[in-house]
């Protein structure tokens, strides 16, 4: 997957839109340090924003493969731009991640690129172990 390529399409549409996420999965992980390979691009995102976020994910050719009441999956018929996850923003933790989010530098500095926390990721890695016993979530 061409992450920056990908990155570099949707930052500037969710900026343009007011669109309030933040960068969570591997790649916040590899920002905060931690090296780990990743082939998917993982944002939390206000559920408020999300009709915005399906227009925009539709425009760029990607296809909404699943939705639920807490995540979406847009997938792209072309496998260099892969797929881009969202988990939706809606209960008070997930709001005050948001709200804690950072920008930060990606690609030597452009695009800059909302990033939660630390401890926050640890938590939905925390969270998303107790959804899956079997330890596949678990970095």
């Amino acid at each position: 997957m061409a992450l920056r390529m990908v990155l570099e399409k949707l930052l500037p549409r969710f900026e343009a839109q007011g669109i309030r996420y933040a960068l969570i999965g591997g790649l916040a992980l590899g920002l905060l340090g931690v090296g780990r390979a990743t082939m998917d691009i993982d944002f939390l995102v206000l559920r408020d924003d999300m009709p915005v976020v399906d227009r925009l994910m539709t425009e760029l050719g990607y296809e909404c493969r699943y939705r639920s009441e807490n995540v979406s999956q847009y997938v792209s018929p072309f496998a260099v731009f892969g797929e881009v996850d969202f988990l939706h923003a809606f209960r008070e933790s997930t709001l005050e991640m948001l709200r804690r989010a950072r920008k930060q530098e990606i690609f030597g500095g452009t695009p800059r690129i909302q990033v939660i926390t630390p401890e926050d990721l640890i938590g939905l890695k925390l969270q998303a172990l107790k959804n899956d016993p079997s330890g596949r979530s678990l970095d």
